[in-house]
Formats: C-alpha cells, structure tokens, sequence
C-alpha cells in the first residue's frame, strides 16, 4: 500500500506505460515520458518515472544462503522466483476466505491495459494462479489452515 507513510519499502519492477483504456482526455494523460515522477501517488516510490509504470515485483525464495542485496531486487535470480507459488496461495486464501464471508466474491481486475497477471484476472487465470472448476476443491477450502513457510 503505497498510501502509507514510507510504503512501499521495496522497488517494483517498470514497464512502459499504455494511453489509458479510457482515453487520453483524463489529467496527467499520456504520461510524458520525458519526465521524472509523475503524480498522483502516495508517499512510497511507486510511480510512473520517464514513461515507465510500476507493475509489482518478483516473490523471492529465501533460504539459508539468501543475500539481502538480491531481495531488494525487484527481480529474483534465476532459480529464486516464488512469485507462482505465492500467487496460487494467495488465490486459493482469497477464494477460501471470501466464500464464507462475500458468498464467493472477491476482487482480482478482470482486465487491464498492461500485459500483467497480477492485475488481470484472465491473464491470472491462463497462468495457473488462479483455480479453475471446482472452487470447493480441498486444496481451497483448506488453503488458509496451511502456513505458507
């Protein structure tokens, strides 16, 4: 949550920023890409720089031998990638959570403008992270009693 002082705490990955879905008559649009941070945002560093939107960052694998300097990169080394495992968790928990409480309603972006799972739904869905057919499956229905680490 970028809205709170001194979040996010670690970069995120860029990627060039799309016009917007809604036209480009909206303020601030299209983002120049000539320009250093650009606003609206929160008191964190996540915001278009340049021409580049920030998108997330890679889940790290931390074992033993982790080295902190990699886990300030928004990209995981080869090998060290968590991000599919921690998303299909992350699905699972929603699913599980809200099927209680939101008769089975969560949100997840259907769609967007940028070519990231994480903020559509169907590319999510395509990746695996989120489940297909039987949502009362046990691996959901069991998801938020099982630890992740």
């Amino acid at each position: 949550n970028d809205n709170l002082a001194g979040f996010p705490k670690l970069p995120c990955k860029y990627t060039k920023c799309t016009d917007p879905y809604m036209g480009t008559d909206q303020p601030g649009t299209p983002v120049n890409p000539g320009k250093p941070a650009q606003g609206p945002f929160g008191t964190g560093v996540s915001t278009p720089v340049f021409g580049e939107c920030p998108v997330d960052r890679d889940w790290h694998k931390i074992g033993a031998d982790h080295d902190h300097d990699k886990i300030l990169s928004p990209d995981a080394p080869h090998g060290h990638d968590a991000s599919d495992e921690v998303m299909r968790n992350l699905a699972k928990k929603k699913i599980n959570a809200f099927s209680g409480f939101g008769h089975g309603w969560y949100f997840w972006n259907f769609r967007t403008d940028l070519h990231e799972p994480r903020w559509s739904y169907m590319l999510a869905l395509e990746k695996g992270w989120i489940p297909k057919g039987n949502l009362k499956a046990d691996e959901i229905t069991h998801a938020c009693h099982k630890e992740d680490f």
